[in-house]
């Protein structure tokens, strides 16, 4: 109980906002304090079991006080830095624009320094819904800012400042413009007097369209000034300037010692576990430092950049909407009066986690990108447990072992990095089986609750994950009976599964009700979708008309496709299906041979396989086969094969069975 005492209370630490200055400032994280929950959160649950000379208790004591000294230092502290307000205008008209990282101020945001050039220009709205165009909007669109500070000098202070600028800026001491530059003009400076007593100074920048952002302001604000010539978003007490210096000191030591608490924990925790080479915890802690140290190479160039993402692209589509969610509009209204917006177009699971994210790591991309790597690991963690319970550990590290292959040549290398819903609903679905495996096996209740809160995440991430809804909950009514042939056992069973499912599920039914006033399940489906994805070759557009109002009617319609067009229908639907399973080549894809080997291994598998046909296994197949199914539905190429990698989550345990098997049967030959 002590060591997790211990474990939240650096938790707690690393989340606590910091005094002006420190190393750890808490929420947001940025993307090296997230680093250091991860390694917080994996040492507290990878070493539980180590054998350490550790008093958890007085790390316990100790960790808790250093938190009580942390909240004293940020209250002492004084804030540093310029409010700033920002528009999406080139002349200050329109509306203030919003930053997720200071939901509660009165202005965008408060800038620790105004200096800042392309990219790093934190213009971060113009991600928001109604920028859903073009490129590089940070160029394209004309921004305007507005940045007030204040000084305090005790006595009269003569201060040189620098201003440079693409477009054109000015700052004004007490209302009085005191420097001006702009393109034409390059960069200008000049000395200014300040008396004794409070100073008020403002910097304005008008950066036009089709240009390219650049200010900076030097000589002003720098922390190598003296306390009185800081820069505060606001007018601070001069004692608060007077220990400024002292609280920065102060923090800066405390957060030394709580990093020097966390890597004593993680060195000793380190030193005395049991290593084996070959052991699945060794290799473990090797994958997680693997994708860690990955996911900040990917990361680590996203910093502080307000990256445009390409408008009609799901990434954006993302984006706005966790934007919107962080800023207040939790239902994604948009603005909109209750009853009176849209229910929802996008999958609204992913924004959601997006927007959470943001909310612990920052406004700029690193942390989402850090993230995606870390559910990566996670993901392949269940996994193993998966394999291990329907086969055996050596097959289990061997099936990792090929996933992370796999991984590596085609999650990576196009689309871990991208801010899409992927690894997200890989590691609900990886969850969802992996609890529908665990109830066949051990019959525990609270492993349907588990599943169903899964699977309803997952569908709310991914729609198609309701077509396993049947399969899912035909497997448990059969588990069930299996383990208590009664039928309100059975019942029972399924109704647990169905309620929590879509108890998880309805949370997007009541949104879209009060929303738009119709309780759409989860997503406006697009039925008419369906009918062009399965077209003939001929004569195809003569069924578009036909304007199916939902799934049922759309069925008549693909069902009317396939008996007037059997060849096209069956050639298309083989086509999808071999995409699906690995032959990207079939609709114009890149080989992958490694997805096409483990396709072949799990296919292998069921032939040859008992243990691979087990009704354990189950789970594992109807996932298989729903996810196929909504492949050949739609059209399994869009965006590349991104949308067909949940299934190569499986593949490779039967695959490393199949091949364990053989070895198995090689080795008896031989010694016959």
């Amino acid at each position: 109980m002590s060591r997790t005492a211990a474990f939240v209370a650096i938790v707690v630490y690393l989340l606590l906002p910091g005094a002006a200055g420190a190393f750890l400032a808490g929420v947001p994280l940025g993307l090296w304090g997230l680093v250091a929950l991860a390694l917080v959160v994996f040492t507290g649950i990878f070493f539980r079991d180590a054998k350490t000379s550790i008093n958890w208790t007085r790390i316990a004591v100790c960790v808790a006080v250093l938190v009580a000294i942390k909240i004293g230092a940020a209250s002492a502290s004084m804030p540093t830095g310029w409010r700033g307000w920002y528009y999406a205008s080139g002349d200050f008209s329109g509306r203030v624009r919003r930053s997720t990282e200071f939901i509660h101020l009165d202005a965008t945001r408060i800038d620790r320094a105004i200096d800042f050039r392309d990219d790093y220009f934190p213009v971060y709205f113009l991600n928001e819904a109604d920028f859903n165009r073009g490129i590089r909007r940070e160029v394209t669109e004309p921004v305007s800012a507005r940045w007030v500070g204040h000084v305090r000098p005790r006595t009269a202070a003569s201060v040189t400042m620098e201003l440079a600028v693409k477009g054109s800026a000015s700052v004004s001491r007490d209302g009085e413009v005191v420097l001006r530059a702009s393109t034409q003009t390059g960069s200008v400076s000049r000395t200014i007097n300040l008396d004794a007593g409070e100073h008020a100074l403002t910097v304005e920048y008008l950066k036009p369209a089709d240009s390219d952002p650049l200010i900076s302001l030097r000589g002003v604000g720098a922390s190598g000034l003296s306390a009185d010539l800081l820069v505060t978003p606001e007018s601070v007490s001069p004692w608060r300037r007077r220990i400024f210096g002292f609280v920065t000191v102060a923090a800066r030591l405390l957060d030394a010692a709580a990093l020097a608490v966390l890597l004593s924990i993680m060195w000793r925790s380190f030193r005395a576990y049991r290593w084996r080479l070959t052991s699945p915890a060794t290799l473990a802690a090797a994958m997680f430092g693997l994708f860690l140290v990955q996911g900040v190479v990917a990361a680590a160039p996203l910093q502080h950049r307000a990256l445009s993402l390409s408008g009609g692209d799901d990434w954006l589509a993302y984006e706005a909407r966790a934007r919107e969610v962080e800023t207040g509009g939790l239902l994604m209204r948009f603005g909109r009066p209750l009853f009176t917006g849209d229910v929802f177009y996008y999958y609204p699971g992913y924004s959601y986690f997006l927007a959470a994210v943001h909310q612990l790591s920052g406004e700029d991309p690193s942390g989402p990108t850090l993230s995606h790597f870390l559910l990566l690991f996670l993901t392949n963690v269940i996994l193993y447990r998966t394999a291990a319970r329907l086969f055996d550990r050596r097959i289990a590290l061997g099936a990792i072992a090929v996933l992370i292959g796999i991984e590596e040549l085609a999650f990576i290398r196009h689309y871990t990095v991208i801010l899409l819903s992927e690894n997200l609903y890989f590691s609900t679905v990886a969850w969802t089986v992996a609890a529908l495996v665990g109830f066949i096996s051990e019959g525990r209740r609270a492993l349907l609750v588990s599943a169903g809160v899964a699977a309803g995440l997952s569908s709310l991430v991914r729609p198609v994950m309701m077509l396993y809804f049947l399969p899912a909950v035909a497997i448990v009514m059969i588990a069930a009976y299996r383990q208590r042939p009664h039928r309100g056992s059975v019942a029972t069973a399924a109704l647990l599964l169905i309620s929590c499912w879509l108890a998880v599920t309805s949370l997007a039914t009541i949104r879209n009700y009060l929303v738009a006033g119709s309780p759409v399940f989860i997503v406006e489906t697009p039925a008419r979708q369906f009918i062009f994805d399965n077209l003939p070759s001929t004569n195809g557009q003569a069924y578009m008309p036909l304007q199916p109002t939902g799934l049922a009617s759309a069925a008549r319609v693909l069902v009317r496709i396939a008996v007037e067009h059997p060849y096209d229908f069956g050639r298309g639907w083989l086509t999808k299906l071999g995409f699906s399973l690995g032959w990207l080549p079939l609709m114009g894809g890149s080989a992958h041979p490694e997805l096409v080997a483990a396709s072949a291994g799990y296919l292998f598998a069921l032939l040859l396989l008992p243990s691979a046909r087990a009704f354990i296994t189950w789970p594992v197949h109807a996932f298989v086969i729903s996810h196929l199914g909504g492949m050949v539905l739609r059209m399994p190429s869009l965006y590349g094969y991104r949308l067909i990698l949940p299934l190569y989550l499986f593949f490779p345990m039967f695959a490393c069975a199949v091949l364990a098997g053989a070895v198995r049967r090689a080795a008896r030959i031989r010694t016959t």
